[in-house]
């Protein structure tokens, strides 16, 4: 995407966001290159783009990764939701988000990818033991909502009760951390979705040209309004 390279002239960038603009995995490679010249980003959201789709998806997102924890001062917010992303990125995701101390991410979705029941299952067990699991917020669905779910995701295990048959088993939770649990359904749109706007010059122009027209519309409706009122008085 061609005005990814030119968002490294703003040196002072704090916040980022890119969604629903069709971005690929070529776009990671050059977001990477942007973070080198923009340290200050904290908070990147790359939501409802393509991204993971077509090949060459762990090379990107693990190079992705790599620049965005690194290159950046302090990255706190990570949105790739409703993106193409599938069990190829699990490998990078584990080392880079979960399984690193120094990661200091305060929230990362990855809601609505193309994760197969196996890679949601890794993503939750790796989460659960994540070292900094206190301090980052960690979405990831739609999960189904079933005991082994919930197993992966809280880090339990079964137990015998004290003198109990064989069969009759409890769950023992082998997390001692304080957790907070949230169960909900999202609505879910099957209608025409509405796509971003194309991020190029001439559709800005175009754009810019249609507010600028509106903007001469609404302060002759103003100038009418006060001539009237000077008729009154």
């Amino acid at each position: 995407m061609s005005i990814i390279p030119s968002l490294s002239q703003f040196e002072r960038l704090t916040a980022l966001e890119i969604s629903s603009n069709g971005l690929g995995n070529q776009a990671l490679e050059s977001l990477g290159k942007v973070f080198t010249n923009c340290p200050m980003i904290s908070r990147l959201t790359l939501s409802g783009n393509l991204l993971g789709q077509g090949s060459g998806q762990q090379g990107a997102v693990d190079q992705f990764l790599l620049q965005f924890l690194t290159e950046l001062d302090s990255p706190q917010y990570l949105d790739l939701s409703d993106n193409k992303l599938s069990d190829e990125s699990l490998h990078p995701i584990c080392k880079y988000i979960f399984a690193n101390e120094d990661c200091k991410l305060l929230l990362f979705n990855l809601e609505n990818n193309n994760f197969t029941s196996f890679g949601k299952r890794t993503l939750l067990k790796a989460y659960s033991l994540c070292p900094n699991k206190l301090t980052i917020q960690f979405k990831c669905g739609p999960l189904p909502f079933t005991e082994g779910t919930l197993k992966h995701a809280f880090n339990v295990q079964y137990e015998l009760k004290p003198g109990a048959k064989k069969e009759e088993k409890a769950i023992k939770s082998m997390n001692r951390d304080k957790l907070e649990m949230r169960i909900c359904r999202k609505f879910t749109n099957t209608g025409a979705i509405l796509k971003g706007l194309p991020i190029n010059r001439a559709e800005r122009d175009k754009l810019n040209a249609i507010l600028a027209k509106r903007e001469q519309t609404v302060q002759q409706r103003h100038i009418v309004y006060i001539e009237d009122i000077r008729d009154l008085l």
